[in-house]
């Protein structure tokens, strides 16, 4: 890792990017460290249009691997798009993969680099705590950048070794959660800002009773959802456990828990998959999996469990938020001063019987306490995670970064 410092210090390659001065816009080129579609790749696709009404446009660099399902959507998009087959930290355990992150680490930064020159690339805007090679890239190249902690699972050993790079000149730290700054001691970092993902800015296109017909759950009947990948960090089998418990009290009850599977965690997912098979409950317990149109889905639920061991600042609690939906949600990261002030019930992770006690509780609400509850939700999502918000604060981090002082 020490290897990786020194590479930063060298002195720039002589390419300084700057306003491209042809086309008076700005060129920013948003990393990101995942195929799988997740809260960044979705932030980085619904803020694109709005910073080009701004004069910013949005390039996307991600891995190349055999998943196609975010570059399809890029391009139904009409965004453009780079891939290179770059390898991610997945914890000190993964032995093999860090290895390969380290070896191939030079080359992929140098192609990164000549990425920079060949697109004029004026601000890089790097997601993920780990996602080091464009940092680099940047650095080297003399490129200013937004540097996005936006997750939680980064070793401290890790950011302690990249301290350094984050007090750099032309460097912004940006985080989706104060928690990030806690949980890394990054207190005395000079200039982290504030920035915290957003709610979905597209309707529900498909309706409530379709999807329910789909799976063949009554349009009566209550449905109790989660919407998350199959990872263990998730909460997943947490989902299913307690599920069944309601299912166990309440037999016109439905669970639904929507998701796409990891390739690095089939294992978890085939776990799920045998839970919900022996459960004497399973042609009540649906897994639909990947599923693009989130809203639609979320508003099929008559309430949502999200299990999560461990979060920054979910974009699928504010999905929710914005759906009006009864919800209870573990006490971790960002998710308390989400909801703040408003009654849900906040639970510690894997407290099965909380959350028991939370989603029967929510599942229960008569319809005024419903109306209130999502007014409520509404109205906090409309004042601090508006998709208006999150191009201010964008737009207010590239000024610094790239306007002449």
């Amino acid at each position: 890792m020490c290897l990786l410092i020194l590479i930063a210090e060298a002195s720039p390659k002589g390419y300084i990017a700057g306003m491209n001065a042809e086309q008076d816009k700005l060129r920013v080129l948003h990393c990101l460290s995942r195929s799988q579609i997740g809260g960044a790749q979705r932030r980085v696709v619904w803020i694109a249009e709005p910073l080009r009404r701004h004069g910013i446009d949005s390039i996307v660099l991600f891995p190349k691997d055999g998943d196609r399902e975010y570059a399809d959507w890029l391009e139904s998009m009409g965004l453009p798009y780079h891939r290179l087959p770059f390898a991610y930290l997945r914890g000190l355990r993964r032995i093999w993969n860090n290895a390969r992150f380290g070896l191939t680490m030079p080359r992929v930064v140098r192609r990164i680099q000549r990425l920079l020159r060949e697109e004029r690339i004026d601000l890089l805007h790097v997601n993920g705590v780990t996602n080091l090679q464009p940092v680099l890239a940047g650095l080297r190249s003399g490129v200013p950048l937004v540097w996005n902690l936006n997750d939680l699972l980064a070793p401290r050993a890790y950011v302690r070794l990249v301290r350094p790079l984050m007090e750099r000149p032309g460097v912004r730290i940006a985080v989706a959660t104060e928690a990030i700054i806690d949980n890394y001691h990054l207190h005395d970092l000079p200039g982290w800002q504030y920035l915290p993902e957003i709610s979905s800015p597209t309707p529900p296109r498909t309706g409530r009773n379709e999807l329910r017909a789909a799976l063949g759950i009554p349009v009566d009947a209550p449905v109790l959802g989660c919407v998350s990948n199959l990872v263990p960090l998730k909460g997943c089998v947490d989902f299913v456990a307690v599920a069944e418990r309601l299912l166990a009290q309440n037999p016109r009850l439905h669970a639904v828990l929507v998701g796409g599977e990891a390739e690095s965690q089939a294992g978890y997912a085939a776990r799920v998959r045998a839970m919900v098979a022996a459960s004497p409950h399973a042609s009540r317990i649906h897994l639909p999996g990947f599923q693009n149109d989130v809203p639609a889905w979320l508003r099929t639920f008559d309430a949502l469990l999200y299990p999560s061991h461990t979060e920054a600042c979910p974009i699928l609690v504010l999905e929710a938020m914005e759906a009006g939906l009864p919800m209870v949600l573990t006490a971790v990261g960002e998710i308390p001063r989400m909801v703040d002030g408003i009654d849900v019930p906040l639970v510690r992770p894997m407290d099965l019987d909380a959350m028991e006690q939370g989603a029967r509780s929510m599942l229960a609400l008569d319809e005024a306490t419903r109306i209130s509850l999502a007014r409520d939700l509404r109205k906090q999502v409309a004042q601090h995670y508006s998709l208006e918000a999150m191009i201010e604060r964008h737009l207010a981090m590239y000024r610094q970064l790239t306007e002449p002082v």
